[in-house]
């Protein structure tokens, strides 16, 4: 492998550790997404300087380790995501980063079981009932009477332990809880796929709840859907399942009355799917199955684009509400994270703890933001925070120096200025060291209001653009 490639490689690995999209980083960076595909895979595409400083502020780590030159990232990975708790019947042919991140959520439901020790499910216990029943039991453990139906709180329910991280080629996986000399090594726990969509993230914790309450893989350590279609009859079983659970037919009769039509439109069947978070495509193939819709209506329907159906459509969700970034703060400060000791492992547990605090504050039907944007969203702001923090602190200490050299300055940085320094030989060779460590102050032959003008070296703070002088 070139070093460019080797570089390329390390780019794409931190990027899907910090679970953040192609188009987020393309973002960052001021170019497309092609651009930044190319950026990851084209041979031929050179990685210009400022784009891997930018890369280096985004991902919170050092040019050094984004160039390969503390060592290749992927052996890293291999050392942080590898571990001794082999799944028994890992060995399929699976993606490498799915492999290490299931081996990882192993890992975690061993950890967690240390602290929180599992005894086996009593409330509901795996059964072969008939699909309707075995939903009816489902949707009494959480009372629920109409739709949407909360699938998170029913895997709560039956103390399975929930993740999402980005996941190449599945859609979610189920781990059994195991016993190692008649005690529980480990919980369940499913792992979901969080680059998708809502509704989709939906349905297959809903499928993997279908396999732990069926009962399937029991022999297994795990049980993996793959994306797209499903042919195996326990995986059909296990989608007829979820199908059930996340839209039970008696809501759809209830939804159906509300309505008042007697023929579902384009629009009225995107309004069921949207009242019971499903894809337009999973409402289309259940109301197809309850006899709602005709089949050339289901293929006249799947045809047409979701956006132009979506336009027909008066009013929207007003009540809804976005993840905000800023409860972060207060994450930090309750666990101890400080901006100096961010590494892949701290972030993606800000990442996961700042979904469990945004999915216990907001009610799962008035959530504007999906996992993946609060991932996205988790990164951008820790980056931004900490490129602020550290330039801060860098005045802090700046200060400092110069008062211990007795070299006089002007503190604008409280009103968000800067921190200027009027031109002396006495202050040149302070300033000068103060750029080896890393410290840089930029001269302005003219000065600033702060200095009446005088020739001054100034530092810049954070939010400051370049061209503005005080």
């Amino acid at each position: 492998m070139s070093e460019l490639t080797d570089i390329k490689s390390t780019i794409t690995e931190y990027r899907k550790l910090l679970r953040l999209g192609q188009k987020t980083v393309a973002d960052h960076l001021g170019v497309s997404k092609s651009v930044m595909s190319a950026i990851e895979s084209d041979p031929n595409r050179r990685i210009e300087i400022n784009e891997i400083i930018k890369l280096s502020s985004l991902f919170m780590c050092s040019t050094d380790e984004l160039l390969g030159f503390k060592g290749f990232y992927s052996k890293k990975l291999a050392k942080e995501l590898s571990y001794n708790t082999r799944l028994t019947n890992l060995d399929k042919d699976l993606d490498q980063t799915d492999k290490a991140e299931m081996n990882l959520f192993h890992h975690q439901l061993i950890a967690f079981n240390t602290k929180f020790p599992y005894t086996e499910n009593k409330v509901v216990e795996p059964t072969e009932k008939i699909r309707t029943q075995a939903v009816e039991d489902l949707l009494k453990l959480i009372n629920s009477r109409t739709a949407p139906v909360d699938v998170y709180s029913i895997a709560s329910k039956l103390h399975i332990f929930v993740k999402c991280s980005v996941l190449n080629n599945l859609s979610g996986a189920l781990i059994h809880s195991k016993k190692v000399d008649g005690k529980f090594k480990n919980g369940p726990g499913i792992l979901l796929n969080s680059n998708q969509p809502e509704s989709r993230i939906r349905f297959s914790l809903a499928h993997e709840v279908a396999h732990f309450y069926l009962g399937h893989y029991k022999e297994e350590t795990i049980g993996v859907s793959e994306l797209g279609r499903r042919f195996s009859q326990i995986e059909k079983d296990a989608d007829d399942f979820a199908s059930e659970l996340l839209m039970p037919t008696k809501y759809i009769h209830e939804e159906f009355n509300k309505l008042g039509v007697n023929k579902l439109s384009a629009q009225d069947v995107y309004v069921l799917s949207e009242n019971f978070i499903v894809s337009f495509q999973a409402m289309l193939i259940k109301l197809q199955t309850l006899g709602y819709i005709s089949q050339s209506q289901k293929e006249t329907y799947s045809s047409m684009k979701v956006s132009d159906i979506k336009k027909g459509i008066s009013g929207s969700k007003k009540d809804e509400e976005e993840f905000k970034p800023e409860i972060l703060t207060d994450l930090m400060e309750k666990n101890n994270f400080s901006f100096e000791d961010l590494n892949i492992d701290s972030i993606r547990l800000l990442q996961e703890m700042a979904y469990e605090k945004y999915q216990a504050e907001v009610p799962f039907n008035k959530r504007k933001s999906e996992v993946k944007k609060v991932y996205e969203e988790t990164v951008k702001w820790l980056s931004e925070a900490k490129k602020n923090s550290l330039n801060k602190n860098v005045a802090e200490v700046a200060k400092k120096i110069l008062d211990a050299n007795d070299i006089k300055y002007v503190d604008k940085t409280p009103s968000n200025g800067c921190l200027w320094v009027v031109f002396s030989e006495e202050a040149e060779p302070v300033i000068e060291r103060m750029k080896r460590m890393n410290i840089h102050f930029t001269l302005a032959k003219k000065g600033g209001k702060a200095t009446n003008y005088q020739e001054a070296w100034w530092l810049r703070i954070p939010d400051k653009k370049n061209s503005e002088v005080e």
